[in-house]
């Protein structure tokens, strides 16, 4: 399972979030799809996506890792809220969920897919506007590893262990 961190940018001194998952036994292919989607993801630009500033394979502690550094959002994420014990009104789901659908199709439209949308992935920046975040950038992990938040969304395919799909994001939202 991933970590996140909250780290400092040394050059622009701005807050960041940095998402570690160890490797594990990741093939080249993995290796590679990784850095590929990376590199796509970062060149996305969209008021409803958290930016990716940088991604990579490091060693940490001697363990192999996938690492991610992320816009840091200050407000917390929608499953954040919902663990609280708040709802969001009729209106404001729709607007969050209006700035989610903006993200997948443009996101779709650069032939990028989701694949893991869940409340977790919906961030709320300082302007108190949602950003959906994990766009392209699905870390590898072992074949059928779904947690119960994960299975709760996942569109079917995902759990039969196919490939996720524009349609199975669209399911998930």
């Amino acid at each position: 399972e991933s970590s996140m961190y909250l780290a400092t940018d040394v050059r622009t001194s701005e807050p960041v979030a940095i998402q570690v998952r160890p490797v594990g036994v990741a093939d080249a292919a993995t290796v590679l799809a990784f850095r590929e989607a990376t590199e796509k993801a970062r060149t996305f630009d969209h008021p409803a996506m958290v930016k990716v500033f940088d991604a990579g394979l490091d060693v940490v502690e001697g363990e192999r890792v996938f690492f991610i550094v992320l816009e840091h959002l200050s407000g917390g994420s929608l499953r954040d809220m919902l663990d609280r014990g708040r709802r969001l009104t009729p209106s404001q789901a729709l607007v969050v969920g209006l700035d989610a659908c903006r993200a997948l199709s443009y996101a779709h439209a650069q032939g990028a897919i989701h694949g893991d949308l869940r409340p977790s992935g919906l961030q709320f920046g300082p302007d108190r506007r949602a950003r959906l975040s994990g766009i392209g950038l699905a870390i590898p992990t072992a074949s059928g590893n779904l947690n119960l938040e994960r299975a709760r969304y996942a569109a079917p395919e995902i759990g039969r262990d196919e490939p996720a799909s524009e349609k199975s994001d669209v399911y998930s939202l």
